[in-house]
C-alpha cells in the first residue's frame, strides 16, 4: 500500500482501507451501545414512517413551539431530510439493524477520502495512508461517526466536496454543497466555504447551490406546515439556549449585543470545536500544516469552515450552536483535516529527525498511539447513556398507537409506535392540560433512573403539571378517568 503502483494499486489500497475502516466501525458499534441522543431516534423514526407508507411524518412533539393540530405531523421542520433518507435502503433490507449498516459504511468512507485528499496535497503514499488511518480512528468522532445521525453523512459529503475542489470540479462541488445543505440547516454555508477554493465564475454556482437548496426545502416546509415551519426556523436563530427552544420561551428579538455576549460565553465551546475534530493531535498538526502554507486550493475553504464557522454559528443561532451544531458541522472538515495533519506531521518529523536524530518512525508512532488511545477513550465515554432496553415495556398494556406524554418522545415514536409529546419541568399546568386535550393523552412515561435531566418533568413535578394523575406502573402515570379528547 505504500508504493506508487498506479491507478489499479491505488484503487486496491483505497478498497482495503475502506474495508478495514468498515470492520473497525462495526466493532465499535458492537462493543459500545448507541447513546440515547434525540437525533438518531428522529432520523430512524422518519425513515420508518416512510417505509410504512405514511409519508415524511413524525409522531413526536419535542418542543412546545410546535402545536400541531394532530399527530402525526409533517417531518423535517427542524431537522433536515437527507440523514433519514439515506437510512431507507438499509432499513428496507434489514429492519433491525439496517440503519447501523448504512452508518458504518458512511463512516468508513472517511478513511479513503482522507487518503485521496492527502495524495492530492502531494503527500507521500505512506503519509497519505496515515491520513486514512487517522480518519479511520476518528478522534472525537470515533463512535459518533457510525451513529445513525448526520455525522457519517456530513463527513463523507464534506470529504467529497473538498476532493471536488481539489480537483477543480465545480459541478461536483456544487452538488455536494446542495446535499450538505439538505443534511444540516447550517450546511447552507458549506458551499460558500467550498467556493473560496475555486477560481472566478466556477465559484458562483458552488456558493449558490447550498443556499438555494436550503431555501427550496424551507419553502417545502412552509407549504406543508405554513407559519409553523417558518416560526420554528426563526425561533432556532433567536433561542439563547436549547431549553428555551424546548419550552417555547424564545425572545421576539435577539440583538447583536446579546449574540456577542453569547459568543463570549461560548468561547470554551468554540475552542472545543476547533480541537474536537482531531482530538487535539490531528487538530494541532493540521494547524501546523496550515501555518506552513500546506493545503493548496483547500487552504481557504478549510480555514473558513474549521476556524470561522464555529463563532459564526454561535452568532447566528446561539442555542443550537451550543447544543452540538458546531460539533456536527465540523465533521465535514474531518477527512480534509486528517489529510492536512499528515502534511504537518511530515514536516515536524523531518525537523525532529534532523535536529534530534530521532528514528523516522518515532514521532508518527508516538502521536499515532496518543491519538488512537484518546479516540478510543472518547468512543467509550458518552455524555448520554444508552436508551434502556425495556423502554417500551411499561407501554405494553396501552392500546396500539395510543398517544402519550414522554421524556424522550422521539424514541417512543420510533421504537414503541406511540405518538408522544415531550413533558418538561418548565411546562405550565395550562400548557400540559391543553396538550393532553388536543392529542388525547392519557398516560405519561417519565425518565427511568439514570436518564433524569433538570429540564425533564419528574415525579415531583406531576402534582403541579397534571393534577390527579397517578403512577400506574414504575415510571408510567395515568390520567384519572378516560383519556381526554
Amino acid at each position: 500500500m505504500s508504493g506508487r503502483a498506479g491507478p489499479g494499486g491505488a484503487d486496491r489500497a483505497a478498497a482495503v482501507l475502506f474495508l478495514v475502516a468498515a470492520a473497525s466501525h462495526a466493532l465499535r458499534v458492537g462493543l459500545w451501545p448507541e447513546p440515547g441522543l434525540w437525533d438518531p431516534s428522529y432520523y430512524r423514526g422518519v425513515a420508518r414512517h416512510l417505509l410504512a407508507g405514511e409519508g415524511a411524518v413524525t409522531g413526536a412533539v419535542w418542543t412546545l413551539l410546535q402545536q400541531p393540530p394532530a399527530l402525526p405531523m409533517p417531518a423535517d421542520l427542524y431537522w433536515m431530510p437527507l440523514p433519514s433518507r439515506v437510512l431507507l435502503p438499509g432499513l428496507a433490507l434489514w429492519p433491525a439493524h439496517g440503519d447501523a449498516l448504512v452508518s458504518i459504511l458512511l463512516a468508513a468512507a472517511w478513511a479513503p477520502l482522507a487518503r485521496a485528499l492527502a495524495l492530492g496535497m502531494g503527500a507521500a503514499p505512506r503519509a497519505a495512508l496515515g491520513a486514512g488511518l487517522a480518519a479511520l480512528v476518528g478522534g472525537l468522532y470515533a463512535r459518533q461517526a457510525s451513529l445513525p445521525d448526520c455525522f457519517g453523512l456530513v463527513g463523507a459529503l464534506g470529504g467529497l466536496g473538498f476532493l471536488a475542489v481539489q480537483r477543480g470540479r465545480w459541478e461536483g462541488a456544487a452538488l455536494v454543497a446542495a446535499l450538505v445543505a439538505l443534511s444540516r440547516s447550517d450546511g447552507a454555508l458549506f458551499g460558500l466555504a467550498l467556493a473560496l477554493g475555486l477560481p472566478g465564475r466556477r465559484a458562483l454556482p458552488v456558493a449558490a447551490a447550498g443556499v438555494l437548496a436550503s431555501l427550496a426545502w424551507l419553502a417545502r416546509g412552509a407549504a406543508l406546515a405554513g407559519e409553523e415551519a417558518l416560526a420554528l426556523r426563526s425561533a432556532t436563530a433567536r433561542a439563547p439556549g436549547i431549553e428555551a427552544l424546548l419550552l417555547g420561551q424564545v425572545p421576539p428579538h435577539l440583538g447583536l449585543a446579546d449574540r456577542a455576549a453569547a459568543l463570549l460565553a461560548a468561547i470554551p465551546a468554540v475552542g472545543v470545536a476547533w480541537l474536537a475534530p482531531g482530538a487535539v493531535v490531528v487538530a494541532l498538526l493540521a494547524a501546523w500544516g496550515l501555518g506552513r502554507g500546506e493545503g493548496g486550493p483547500l487552504r481557504r475553504p478549510l480555514l473558513a469552515w474549521w476556524l470561522l464557522l464555529p463563532p459564526l454559528l454561535v452568532l447566528l443561532a446561539p442555542g443550537a450552536a451550543h447544543h452540538g451544531a458546531i460539533y456536527r458541522s465540523g465533521a465535514a472538515a474531518f477527512p480534509a483535516l486528517c489529510a492536512l495533519a499528515s502534511a504537518g506531521l511530515a514536516d515536524l518529523n523531518r525537523r525532529a529527525v534532523a535536529a534530534r536524530a530521532y528514528h523516522p518512525a518515532f514521532l508518527p508512532a508516538l502521536l499515532g498511539a496518543a491519538f488512537t488511545a484518546g479516540s478510543l477513550f472518547l468512543a467509550r465515554a458518552s455524555d448520554e447513556p444508552p436508551l434502556p432496553d425495556d423502554l417500551c415495556a411499561p407501554l405494553a398494556a396501552l392500546p396500539p398507537g395510543a398517544p402519550i406524554f414522554a421524556w424522550h418522545p422521539l424514541a417512543v415514536d420510533e421504537r414503541c409506535g406511540h405518538p408522544a409529546v415531550v413533558l418538561l419541568a418548565g411546562t405550565s399546568p395550562a400548557q400540559a392540560a391543553e396538550l393532553a386535550a388536543r392529542h388525547g393523552l392519557g398516560h405519561a412515561l417519565l425518565a427511568p433512573p439514570g436518564h433524569e435531566r433538570p429540564a425533564l418533568a419528574g415525579p415531583a413535578d406531576m402534582p403541579r403539571l397534571l393534577p390527579g394523575w397517578r403512577e400506574a406502573a414504575p415510571g408510567l402515570w395515568r390520567a384519572p378517568g378516560p383519556p381526554p379528547r
